[in-house]
């Protein structure tokens, strides 16, 4: 183990020596690929191999290390997010498992907007139609994420049928029972991607580079999942959206939505896959250990009370509950003043209701409103959400 003595001393006849383990730098360029595609259609399968485990036998075996749950195991569908790595041209490349049934759409909207990827795979097998794949695909181009289909089963040979889309020219077929095409795809993902655009999506690229400047001065990290240990206390993990985050460095945690409330912490550890840091950079996912400044708090009734939507701020994050929107449905319902969707937007799940429609003449969006959401929310101007409650569904812009 690579370790340096940091400090010796000398108590009523013995030595106390403090050894710490020497700390990486961040040495890597990290990119998120989440993956979508019908249920069955070999996506876990494929994560699992592109990830180096052995080729599949036909039946699923290559997919049971990436299953969270027992039932996942004895169904074979993926109800959670499950992260896999593997290492190309100095990049670690993150692969993103989301669910494809409509079942676990929270979850699959909450990974794609969570983890604010580089690239969506679409997979495609020999059952998977325009109308299977059409509403994810108008959201990813909304999001303006570049796309990239795969076709699975390639050992089955069946052709893919009426899927007139732009990016389909650049389909891989592989197979993961025989490898065939594998490495292809891994040189193809690894490498930077173009967004297919034109002149009228110029002012969403210009949107999103004034969003992340609101954010130049401040460290936010958005936080994903919770977990609590008892020997090391509270872990959070998640993305750091802006600045720098470093071990010892003293942050807020919050807000707890009931209460609108900041705990003071302090960063006790960094890891980002399994590694241990001193400091994890802006658009990285890590996994960090925090300790409260008070240490007279009750750190298990803490992670009772935490949500996923919270943050580690460098200050107290400005909330709102009313927001102004663009709105372009995907469905054939239309919403009306007093309905009430449910928004997917970063980590937040918020319901709001629709106040003050109006129409408006747009190739990209049907109606303007204004939204009152059920709790106050961290929102930026020009940030991006998905709505979908089995009836009205649809993608919003923040103005």
């Amino acid at each position: 183990i690579d370790c340096y003595i940091d400090s010796i001393i000398y108590k009523n006849f013995y030595y106390e020596i403090i050894i710490k383990k020497n700390v990486k730098k961040l040495d890597f360029i990290e990119k998120r690929i989440v993956f979508f595609g019908n249920s069955d259609s070999g996506k876990s399968t494929l994560i699992s191999i592109l990830c180096g485990n052995d080729y599949d036998n036909g039946s699923g075996s290559a997919r049971l290390s990436l299953f969270n749950h027992k039932h996942e195991m004895f169904t074979g569908i993926t109800s959670s997010i499950s992260i896999q790595t593997f290492d190309k041209n100095n990049k670690k490349i993150a692969l993103i498992d989301l669910p494809g049934k409509n079942k676990y759409k929270k979850t699959k909207y909450y990974g794609l907007l969570s983890y604010d990827p580089e690239l969506a795979i679409i997979v495609l097998d020999n059952n998977t139609t325009i109308k299977n794949i059409k509403h994810i695909y108008l959201i990813l181009r909304f999001l303006n994420i570049p796309i990239q289909f795969v076709k699975t089963k390639d050992d089955l040979i069946d052709p893919i049928k009426n899927i007139n889309l732009p990016e389909i020219d650049q389909l891989i077929s592989v197979s993961c029972v025989d490898g065939s095409n594998i490495e292809l795809l891994k040189e193809r993902i690894s490498k930077d991607y173009t967004i297919l655009i034109n002149n009228k999506d110029n002012k969403d690229k210009k949107d999103k580079y004034l969003s992340e400047s609101l954010l130049d001065n401040a460290t936010i990290f958005q936080i994903s999942e919770v977990y609590y240990l008892t020997d090391l206390g509270l872990i959070v993990s998640g993305i750091l959206l802006s600045g720098e985050l470093e071990t010892m460095m003293k942050m807020k945690l919050g807000p707890f939505t009931n209460e609108n409330k900041y705990y003071d912490i302090i960063i006790s550890s960094i890891h980002c896959y399994q590694t241990p840091y001193n400091k994890l950079i802006q658009d990285h996912i890590g996994t960090i250990v925090i300790k409260f400044k008070n240490s007279k708090i009750n750190i298990k009734d803490i992670y009772n009370k935490i949500s996923k939507n919270c943050y580690l701020s460098n200050y107290e994050l400005y909330l709102n509950d009313i927001v102004h929107c663009k709105i372009k449905y995907l469905s054939d319902n239309r919403l009306k003043d007093n309905k009430k969707i449910m928004i997917y937007l970063r980590n937040n799940i918020v319901e709001g209701e629709i106040l003050e429609l109006d129409n408006i003449i747009d190739d990209k969006f049907d109606i303007k409103c204004k939204i009152k959401l059920n709790k106050f929310t961290f929102i930026k101007t020009f940030d991006k959400f998905i709505f979908d409650n089995g009836i009205y569904k649809g993608f919003g812009l923040i103005y």
